[in-house]
């Protein structure tokens, strides 16, 4: 049986929500729509071990902008925000880790195709 994970989505066009996900290869494909890629979140305020989870190939398949995470990334396609433990597995956001990022990934700019 695979563990639950509470994450945050965020899809093209609309708000972050927070979502219970079945933990696991497919859930996580479902969300990006495809192969998945792992971006560790570092520097201020992400050294608690918090990953973006994104499509891998968003830009051979022409995915839409979604959000810009810094000042030269900019995410296409749906992506979530998920945890990792000291071993490197893909955890679950506790509700403590929710309300100190929901604010941060509120704040992401939502990136525009021009």
């Amino acid at each position: 049986m695979s563990k639950t994970l509470q994450v945050i989505v965020l899809r093209v066009g609309q708000l972050p929500v927070v979502e219970q996900i079945k933990g696991g290869l497919e859930p996580m494909q479902k969300i990006v729509g495809g192969y998945i890629e792992c971006v560790r979140l570092k520097g201020s305020p992400f050294e608690h071990g918090w990953d973006l989870w994104c499509n891998e190939e968003f830009l051979l398949h022409d995915f839409k902008p979604n959000r810009m995470v810094g000042p030269t990334l900019t995410i296409h396609g749906d992506f979530f925000i998920a945890a990792h433990d000291a071993e490197g597995e893909t955890i679950g956001l506790t509700d403590a880790e929710v309300s100190e990022l929901m604010p941060i990934v509120s704040s992401w700019p939502v990136a525009i195709n021009l």
